[in-house]
């Protein structure tokens, strides 16, 4: 079987690609009809590539991938994947047919750069009987966890009848769960309608979204003094360990005390770490606490200093300067 490679860049010989989880490829950042670096396809159905970038009918702006002709076998085959200390988890794509489109079609995957393709990742999929994308959802088998050459591949097998029918991929995403990794899954404010001056406990819910346990999880609460969403030594409040051992999907809650909360839009932020945590996209969590003022609180907004025409000296609208505010709805 002959094949196209599109290929990225070198080192000592090896093809390199960058990649992180979730893996997405939308098929948008090239111009058609070339495939992105690092994927190949098949040419058994014509010379320059069986399956192309078209911007023709995309799920998502602005280029899908397409292949014609049901009766020809072909395929398209992904980077290299590297699950290394990863638990392999899902793979979801959209995938849109014509009507004459009736062949067959396999995802399978290879844990051997793509040398052999033993590992069935669905069962053999049909013309689903609409002209519109369809999600197509699939569980990875865990023989592709932790191995550091994995590629997927998308073959029509050619047992259809319809030569000019078409097939288009797009938004693809590949996710994996690390070994190590905590996250802030939520966070919420006691008592939620704080007014200024007050003090609030923050309670943020932290979890083990790895595959092993964990324990010694730290957790830093941060006021965001300058508006930057970022937490800084300066801003920190508060610290916490969670000491217990958390399971896979096992959740603890960490808290702490603001105390004299001043008024207007504050961020807090949660962070959660763990030695060895292998996924820092899950570790922060902003959530913005709204702080009124407090019932019957006075605020002198005005002082007269130049009465009108008329008036005494030190009269004016003092009285209505002077705004007495009510409960406000505020959130956590």
């Amino acid at each position: 079987m002959r094949f196209l490679t599109i290929l990225c860049f070198f080192i000592a010989g090896q093809i390199c690609y960058s990649q992180q989880f979730p893996f997405i490829e939308n098929f948008d950042g090239v111009t058609p009809p070339l495939l992105p670096a690092g994927w190949s396809t098949t040419t058994d159905r014509t010379p320059a590539g069986d399956f192309i970038i078209t911007a023709s009918i995309p799920y998502s702006d602005s280029n899908a991938v397409v292949s014609t002709n049901a009766t020809i076998g072909q395929s398209l085959t992904s980077p290299r994947i590297d699950f290394s200390n990863r638990h392999a988890d899902s793979l979801i794509f959209y995938e849109r047919r014509s009507s004459s489109h009736n062949s067959g079609f396999i995802i399978e995957a290879s844990v051997d750069d793509g040398i052999s393709f033993t590992i069935r990742v669905s069962d053999t999929l049909y013309n689903p009987g609409t002209t519109s994308y369809i999600e197509r959802a699939f569980k990875l088998p865990g023989t592709i966890s932790n191995q550091a050459n994995v590629r997927f591949r998308w073959r029509v097998i050619g047992n259809g009848t319809g030569t000019t029918g078409t097939l288009r991929l797009d938004n693809i995403m590949i996710t994996a769960k690390a070994q190590i990794d905590v996250a802030v899954k939520s966070t919420r404010c006691i008592p939620p309608f704080p007014g200024a001056g007050d003090s609030v406990t923050v309670l943020s819910t932290i979890a083990n979204s790895g595959v092993v346990p964990v324990q010694n999880i730290r957790v830093d609460f941060f006021l965001d003094l300058n508006n930057d969403s970022l937490p800084e030594e300066n801003e920190l409040f508060s610290s916490s360990t969670i000491n217990q051992l958390l399971n896979p999907g096992d959740t603890a809650v960490a808290g702490a005390m603001l105390a004299n909360i001043p008024f207007g839009n504050n961020i807090i932020i949660v962070q959660a770490s763990a030695d060895g945590d292998e996924n820092s996209s899950n570790n922060i969590m902003r959530t913005i606490l709204s702080v009124g003022w407090n019932k019957n609180a006075v605020v002198i907004n005005e002082i007269m200093y130049a009465p009108n025409p008329g008036e005494p000296d030190g009269y004016g609208a003092l009285l209505s300067s002077i705004v007495r505010l009510e409960d406000r709805p505020v959130k956590c």
